[in-house]
């Protein structure tokens, strides 16, 4: 088979989420495509709408909340007409091309698929994937055949979104393949030349590296003076600079890393943001999960969603956090088993099984 994946640059969870399943279609022996929906529209466009993001997104984050919620409450008119502008440029792109389905991890995506079947009247499988535990804005719209959805739990969601209960795929977030695959504790510190007989606490905020992570790292410290902090910056120089200034012996700043997954694996704890990538990651190596309460919007319902059926727990100041990670440290048989549930609902390795599914729907279709 021959798969479009679309994508946008508003935030890596959804670039990660295309990548894992791109190298899953190659790992079949399959052959696909990965493109930047917004260049459709132009660069410019794809830049004041990514650059935008990510300013409120780290600045703003009340703000960025807030336009969040009204997308929840209103259709979206504004951005399916956008994206209906880039119809004509991706209809020249797909000449040719013979794709059999594409797959779409971001709204914005799906909305010029949908737009491009309406107005040319193509066939072509489009499928939805979801990189949040919601049914986010504009999914509906996009009236996908398939939608891939975190975890049977959020299914009822996206029901009460007139989506059709059977185009609906509770597979899981696609992550990339050495999150799938679990990795000795032991063998990961080695890995990584860390300490073997301490706990260590792993705090991480995203690639953007937002949140009060420095002051958690403090306090952290402080409370576990015998233990290890690892604090994973991303691409945040400020903040890294700011732990480093920290002078904590226990703890170690850590910039952009393509190691996470050793990272992860190595811990016992994990303090992050409610993002739907680093959340799912972490499910699958079945690592203990705290929530740092930083930025509102999706976010805040993959908080709601993991908090609510008790598959982690939230910190809502940095001595809470500090907190809750030493009762986290002294229960990890607990702790661990929680975690455990969760991965035991969805699928071991969801990008393979996405895969699967939309070779199935092809099939189908060519009956």
């Amino acid at each position: 088979m021959h798969i479009l994946l679309l994508s946008c640059n508003t935030g890596q969870g959804h670039n990660s989420a295309a990548l894992a399943i791109k190298d899953a279609i190659e790992r079949r022996g399959d052959s696909c495509e990965m493109c930047n929906a917004l260049l459709f529209l132009s660069q410019a466009y794809d830049k004041v709408i990514s650059n935008g993001h990510t300013f409120i997104y780290n600045r703003l984050p009340k703000l960025f909340g807030v336009g969040y919620r009204f997308e929840e409450r209103h259709s979206p008119n504004f951005i399916r007409y956008q994206m209906k502008l880039g119809v004509k440029k991706f209809s020249s792109f797909l000449k040719d091309k013979h794709f059999d389905a594409v797959i779409s991890t971001h709204s914005f995506a799906s909305l010029i698929v949908n737009e491009y079947k309406k107005k040319t009247g193509s066939n072509i499988i489009s499928a939805f994937v979801a990189t949040d535990y919601t049914c986010c804005p504009g999914a509906p719209e996009s009236e996908a055949d398939l939608y891939f959805i975190p975890h049977p739990l959020v299914a009822n969601e996206f029901v009460k979104n007139n989506i059709d209960e059977n185009k609906i795929k509770p597979y899981g977030i696609p992550v990339a393949n050495q999150f799938v695959n679990k990795i000795d504790k032991l063998e990961a510190r080695k890995a990584l030349g860390l300490a073997e007989n301490k706990k260590i606490v792993l705090i991480a905020c995203g690639s953007m590296g937002c949140g009060p992570i420095a002051k958690i790292a403090a306090l952290v410290s402080n409370k576990l003076a015998n233990e290890l902090i690892i604090v994973a910056c991303g691409n945040n120089h400020k903040l890294f600079e700011r732990i480093t200034r920290l002078e904590h012996s226990n703890i170690l700043p850590l910039s952009y890393t393509n190691k996470m997954h050793l990272y992860l694996s190595a811990a016992d704890v994990f303090l992050s943001k409610a993002g739907g990538l680093s959340t799912s990651e972490c499910i699958h190596l079945g690592v203990p999960l705290l929530y740092i309460d930083a930025i509102p919007g999706c976010e805040t319902r993959n908080l709601e969603f993991m908090t609510q059926h008790g598959y982690t727990d939230i910190a809502l100041s940095p001595i809470d956090a500090a907190n809750k990670t030493v009762e986290l440290l002294n229960n990890p048989q607990k702790a661990q088993s929680i975690i455990s549930e969760c991965a035991a609902a969805i699928k071991k390795d969801p990008a393979e099984a996405i895969c699967a599914a939309v070779e199935d729907e092809i099939k189908k279709r060519k009956v």
